[in-house]
């Protein structure tokens, strides 16, 4: 929805509009503004933070992918092989994301940080699926063929496009490695964004999606994950080495914590992604604002002097929402301004307001139409007409105590 302003008078035409500021709830203005990073959320025990932005300023290129949390655990991909996802910049929640076409899968090398045992961890994404059938792996640790031999630890997937999972192992592997396999109904609409949480928070795992958790508390008691030596595969597992089970889709803003998120930092990643705030504004050289356009959106304490230098001013905040059960909120704005000249009259048909302060000389012929000239009840010191100067107005309502206006030769006062 939208909220337009008051129309402000500053009293005095001419006047300079020099900076918006404003204090809100959930206030990201765009796709890029809200995207989250290690000075925007609490970082601790942040392991990964990958962006998928294909951002050449950071060193990121189609088959590099920066990991911003300071564990510098950066994926690769294979393009020799095709494996490498491309660069999706329109349909996002966020600046980019990464599209993978059913064959595509980045991986990062073994870590210290991909071993959980019996502490809290945290997975948060965000996920668009064009194919939600079969199983589709978001994020494994594992080089394993189904009930037959390999290595195990976990992963986060989703099958029989109707449930949302996380397996993990505790002995690893070589044979047939024992596994625990915990879900939740999920049933993913294509071509629609969701955000993706799986939370160990002591004995329980918790599965959110949007914010919101699915189904009760699973208890694993003191479960210890297993560590195995194999790399991070993102959209997709591996099975003896090969990629194998690949999502058809996009991924972005992939998040590991060594820490169980509480749940309004959940929460607050999903709102990230589907609540923006965006605020115009225009200046008008009349009360009623009558055919001026608002600017395009601003960011918080903009230098807005570029607008056209009046005497009135408005701003209009544009909330929009992925999910109606969720809003921005803006608290209050301020708005910076300096008092133009008043001894410069305003165009033809406004009133001209002249303050109690003033001395004004007018040297050119001025017609104010249907304009009143329009002294403050203080008084002005005075309007000088120069010679040959000619005024010509639609009412002087009064003329105050103080108020003097005085005549050159040759000079007219002309009352329509």
């Amino acid at each position: 929805g939208n909220f337009t302003s008051q129309i402000f008078d500053s009293g005095s035409t001419g006047t300079t509009w020099d900076n918006i500021t404003w204090d809100a709830l959930h206030d990201f203005a765009n796709h890029t503004d809200a995207e989250p990073s290690t000075s925007k959320i609490d970082s601790t025990s942040l392991v990964l933070m990958l962006h998928l932005n294909n951002d050449s300023t950071i060193g990121e290129n189609a088959t590099f992918f920066v990991d911003e949390s300071t564990s510098a655990n950066n994926a690769t991909c294979d393009n020799s092989a095709g494996e490498c996802s491309t660069l999706n910049i329109t349909d996002t929640k966020f600046a980019n994301s990464q599209t993978f076409d059913g064959g595509d899968c980045s991986s990062i090398p073994d870590s210290a940080d991909w071993f959980f045992g019996t502490g809290d961890f945290s997975f948060n994404f965000w996920v668009n699926l064009q194919v939600v059938t079969g199983s589709r792996m978001f994020i494994t640790q594992e080089d394993y063929v189904h009930r037959t031999s390999g290595y195990f630890a976990w992963r986060v997937f989703t099958s029989g496009g109707n449930l949302l999972r996380f397996e993990y192992s505790t002995d690893g592997g070589t044979g047939d490695p024992s596994r625990t396999l915990l879900s939740v109904p999920w049933i993913p609409i294509t071509n629609t964004w969701y955000n993706i949480a799986v939370v160990r928070s002591g004995s329980d795992i918790k599965f959110y999606v949007d914010g919101v958790q699915q189904g009760t508390n699973q208890n694993i008691g003191t479960d210890n994950i297993a560590n195995i030596a194999k790399v991070v595969s993102i959209g997709c597992n591996l099975e003896f080495g090969s990629p194998a089970n690949f999502i058809t889709g996009n991924l972005d803003e992939i998040q590991i914590y060594k820490r169980a998120l509480s749940k309004q930092e959940i929460l607050e990643n999903y709102q990230r992604g589907a609540l923006r705030l965006s605020l115009q504004a225009r200046s008008c050289n009349d009360s009623a604002c009558d055919g001026e356009t608002f600017s395009d959106n601003l960011t918080n304490e903009q230098d807005i002097s570029s607008l056209t230098a009046n005497q009135y001013f408005q701003y209009k905040a544009e909330f929009s929402s992925s999910n109606l059960n969720y809003t921005s909120f803006l608290q209050n704005v301020t708005i910076d301004y300096t008092l133009g000249d008043t001894c410069t009259p305003p165009a033809v048909n406004n009133d001209w307001v002249l303050e109690y302060s003033d001395n004004c000389t007018l040297t050119s012929d001025t017609d104010l139409g249907t304009g009143d000239l329009i002294p403050k009840s203080e008084g002005i010191g005075s309007l000088t007409l120069a010679d040959n100067v000619d005024l010509t107005t639609d009412l002087i309502p009064y003329l105050c105590d103080g108020c003097k206006i005085i005549l050159g030769d040759q000079t007219k006062i002309i009352i329509n």
